[in-house]
Formats: C-alpha cells, sequence, structure tokens
C-alpha cells in the first residue's frame, strides 16, 4: 500500500476531488432527475414551442452532463484505490494518471458549460411554459445553474491535480 502519496499535494487534491465529486453529483443528479423538462419535453407541446420560435434545447445535454459527472466520479474512485495500490509516481503510469485527469478535465469543462447553456435557454422562456392546467412547470432552473457551475470548478480541480501530477516526483 502506497499511503505516503495520500500526503503528496496529487494525492490530497484526488481526495478533495472525490468529496467534491459527490457534492456535485447528488446537486447534478437532483437538478437533472427532479425537474418537470424530462417529462414535458416528450408533450406535443414541444414541437408546437419550436415551431412558435423558442430555443429549446436537446435533453441529450442533460443526459449528457450526468453521465460525465458519473463518469468522473467512478474513475476518481478507482483512480485513488489504484494510486493506493501502484506507484503513480514514475513512468508510464504516470503519463496515464496525467492525461487521463486532462481529459477528464475537459470533459467536464464541456459538460459544465453546456449545462449551464442548456439552463440559460431554459430560463429565456421558462415563464411561457405551463402544464395544461396553468401551473407552473418546475425546471429546477437556479439548481442546474449552481450543478453546471460546480462542475466547472471540478474540471479545473482535475487541471490543477494534473499540475501537481506532472510536477511531483520527475
Amino acid at each position: 500500500m502506497n499511503l505516503q502519496y495520500i500526503r503528496t499535494y496529487s494525492g490530497i487534491g484526488k481526495i478533495v476531488i472525490i468529496i467534491f465529486g459527490i457534492a456535485v453529483l447528488v446537486i447534478g443528479c437532483l437538478s437533472h432527475y427532479e425537474s418537470e423538462w424530462r417529462k414535458i419535453y416528450k408533450d406535443p407541446y414541444v414541437s408546437k414551442w419550436r415551431e412558435d420560435g423558442y430555443d429549446i434545447p436537446q435533453p441529450s445535454i442533460e443526459e449528457y452532463y450526468v453521465a460525465m459527472i458519473i463518469f468522473s466520479l467512478t474513475l476518481s474512485l478507482i483512480n485513488i484505490i489504484g494510486t493506493l495500490i501502484v506507484d503513480v509516481t514514475k513512468g508510464r503510469i504516470k503519463l496515464v494518471d496525467f492525461v487521463s485527469h486532462i481529459l477528464v478535465a475537459v470533459l467536464l469543462l464541456i459538460a459544465g458549460s453546456l449545462y449551464v447553456s442548456s439552463a440559460k435557454r431554459l430560463e429565456k422562456h421558462g415563464k411561457d411554459f405551463r402544464w395544461d392546467d396553468q401551473s407552473e412547470i418546475k425546471l429546477l432552473l437556479g439548481y442546474k445553474l449552481v450543478a453546471g457551475s460546480l462542475v466547472i470548478v471540478q474540471a479545473v480541480l482535475y487541471g490543477v491535480v494534473a499540475f501537481f501530477i506532472w510536477r511531483e516526483n520527475p
């Protein structure tokens, strides 16, 4: 077991990423699965809204976002367990660790940006969306904006950890 690695900047960063990732997963899944946007998108009104000129985002943007936060947390958990078993401070394994963190940072940056963009597009017309009984649709736009912003912060954390991975133990 390589417990000394946990005391390095990159080791601490990986633990912070996991803790932050759990919080992002909870907020992100809540903002996606509790939103009524998933239900209403299948409604025939959506095609009418598109014909009326409303700029409505595809639900695949939100699905990509959820997939990326689950993927990044899973990869982080596998990475920290692997780090404790294998010495990742030298050779090709260090390069793989570095590249995986950069790749996840880019994927999360894309996911967070798309999610914020999707929420902003919904916010533009959100007051116009109503159920048949004229009750307001629960879009959870505030949660979506926070969740997307947190994923962008998480992407930055991945980038910082990648920097520490590259700089430690040359």
